[in-house]
């Protein structure tokens, strides 16, 4: 299965809609991207961490415009790898969870994206 959906033209390059099946970490939102009630969900122009990708399937979105650093010029950086600080530091904040369950394992990686965001200078979700 293709999970390119025809692409969409307009602004200063291609754009192109995926299905959020297919959405890796990194790539650029092109358009804001809101729930049914109309509340905002990720910014345009925002580079998808691991907990908007959670988010967009545990809301159902089946697809999302991103912006294709082929033809728009727009790739975003790697992010930093965090210091031996950041990593004590988050060590810290969940050294009373257990790191083996489901849901503190996604907690600790979305912290660990976030602070990788902020060490770069990013918005974070």
């Amino acid at each position: 299965m293709d999970a390119r959906v025809p692409p969409v033209t307009g602004g200063d390059g291609e754009r192109v809609r995926l299905t959020t099946a297919s959405l890796e970490v990194g790539m650029v939102v092109d358009s804001d991207v809101h729930d049914d009630g109309g509340r905002l969900l990720i910014a345009a122009g925002t580079a998808l961490t691991r907990a908007h990708l959670e988010t967009l399937a545990a809301r159902g979105i089946a697809s999302l415009r991103i912006r294709d650093p082929e033809t728009d010029g727009t790739t975003p950086e790697p992010l930093p790898e965090l210091t031996e600080e950041d990593e004590a530091h988050l060590a810290h904040l969940y050294r009373h969870n257990d790191p083996g369950h489901a849901a503190v394992a996604v907690l600790q990686s979305v912290s660990r994206e976030r602070l990788q965001l902020r060490r770069a200078g990013r918005r974070s979700p």
